[in-house]
């Protein structure tokens, strides 16, 4: 694979279904990876290990996803959002 190849690859971005933490989507994302896709599973704020008062909701996810895609855009990137379920 040549450089200017990989370095047309879109930024891959997972937004996991709910109660699916980052971590459960770790093969998928190294397989993307060894492949030469940037991955990025965004970590749902309604989808905490440690839970907190008041839980996040679907409003909190939603930004947390904007952030992340809007990192990628404004760094000249295309993105494929790859989601699941609730994302």
């Amino acid at each position: 694979m040549t450089a200017v190849v990989a370095a047309a690859r879109p930024a891959l971005v997972i937004v996991p279904g709910n109660f699916s933490l980052p971590r459960f989507w770790s093969a998928i994302q190294r397989s993307f990876e060894a492949k030469g896709y940037p991955v990025e599973v965004i970590p749902l704020q309604s989808s905490r290990e440690v839970r907190i008062d008041p839980a996040p909701g679907l409003a909190d996810d939603v930004k947390e996803a904007q952030l992340l895609l809007n990192k990628h855009i404004n760094q000249g990137k295309e993105v494929v959002m790859l989601m699941h379920s609730y994302g």
